[in-house]
């Protein structure tokens, strides 16, 4: 992913596809839940061939209450692009 969409890429609306291919709303949805909802963070480490979106959450203790406990110094899940947009996990 170059850096000028890299930058970009949590914008609400900002897309690469073709018009009608894309709203351009998955990770600014994503951001919103990570980063606002639950005070955690996202972010975007690219290089050729390879991008990867990395995801910590913070779990608030009203959610915490409803769910199984946290476990502490969880490693985060990294979820990367490879060639030809492959999901890498």
């Amino acid at each position: 992913m170059p850096p000028q969409v890299a930058a970009r890429a949590f914008e609400a609306f900002y897309t690469t596809k073709d018009v009608g291919k894309g709203a351009g709303l998955g990770l600014d949805v994503a951001r919103r839940i990570v980063v606002e909802r639950h005070g955690g963070t996202i972010s975007i480490d690219s290089r050729p061939g390879k991008t990867v979106l990395t995801v910590r959450t913070h779990p608030t203790a009203e959610a915490i209450g409803r769910s199984a406990p946290a476990r502490r110094g969880a490693t985060p899940r990294r979820h990367g692009v490879g060639q030809g947009g492959t999901l890498a996990r």
